[in-house]
């Protein structure tokens, strides 16, 4: 890259020597859908006469952005179960409670109960998914829950609803969650017994001590479920989900909260969430070989300008 010479007068006029500035300084850049635009700052100067002038260079290059943010519809079911599962298989804590954790059985069953839990409880749920523009295919996936008085606007994120079902749609949905679910309700596979019981409970206890005494009821945007297929990890896509609900949050003037685990963590981090608990949860006695941690998570809201 080239350089330009940069007379500098002090407060008496008098010339010092030259400054050396590459050629373009790149100030920032931003992006849309479809193209990148570079800002770049040109510094011009009369050797003798003239103070240092900026000229700004705008460089746009055409470029496809790889994710894009949509809302979920049932019939997106497949794909995201594939990379809700797959995910959640990475943590051995939830590849423990099932006898075989075999992915395509319970991926199948997931993709048969979905549209089900996308439909349910509309006014206060809200979904959205990062699109993938080069295999067209969902890639991440984040479930909001609003608080009561968000919801009693009957407007708020409607772009993040899950468009309504017809009666049959939903008595499908119902027929199709039952079909690919235990006598418990849950998916297929997952073990009985005292384990299930014995991981929630202490997590139970530590969400109402937050919610019910740190906050003392305050009403607070919930992240229930936040997920990325592993093939696209670290690339920003579940950051892209978090910051699409903070902002409604500020919007409103309102907390966010959330339970991660320590994949997450780096995540909640990145937009501003603040650990309030942890708990640990030991449950060698069923087996496991090492604690389950995870994290309670409460984000101040930014006020909007």
């Amino acid at each position: 890259m080239t350089q330009s010479a940069i007379p500098i007068r002090d407060k008496h006029h008098q010339q010092r020597p030259p400054v050396f500035y590459p050629q373009p300084y790149i100030l920032y850049s931003s992006s849309s859908k479809y193209s990148i635009y570079i800002y770049t700052i040109l510094y011009t100067s009369h050797p003798y006469t003239s103070p240092i002038v900026p000229k700004i260079n705008i460089i746009t290059t055409t470029t496809k952005m790889p994710f894009h943010i949509l809302p979920c519809h049932p019939r997106d079911a497949p794909s995201l179960s594939e990379g809700m599962i797959l995910a959640r298989l990475t943590d051995p804590h939830w590849a423990f409670l099932f006898t075989d954790p075999s992915p395509a059985p319970i991926i199948a069953s997931s993709t048969q109960r979905l549209p089900q839990n996308l439909t349910s409880n509309r006014p206060a749920r809200r979904h959205e998914m990062v699109l993938d523009s080069d295999s067209n295919q969902p890639i991440a996936y984040c479930r909001w829950t609003l608080p009561p008085s968000l919801v009693a606007k009957g407007d708020v994120w409607l772009a993040a609803q899950v468009a309504e079902p017809t009666p049959e749609e939903s008595a499908q949905y119902q027929r199709d969650f039952d079909a690919a679910s235990d006598s418990a309700g849950r998916v297929p596979g997952m073990k009985s017994g005292e384990l299930l019981e014995f991981r929630s409970e202490p997590l139970e206890k530590a969400e109402e001590s937050v919610l019910q005494g740190l906050l003392k009821g305050e009403e607070v945007l919930t992240i229930e479920y936040l997920t990325t297929h592993p093939d696209f990890w670290r690339r920003g896509a579940g950051g892209m989900l978090v910051r699409r609900g903070t902002e409604i949050a500020d919007q409103y003037g309102i907390k966010s909260y959330v339970m991660s685990e320590p994949d997450g963590l780096k995540v909640y981090l990145n937009s501003g969430f603040k650990v309030v608990d942890t708990v640990e949860v030991d449950y060698s006695r069923f087996g496991g070989q090492e604690p389950q941690v995870h994290y309670f998570m409460i984000r101040e809201p930014v006020t909007v300008s």
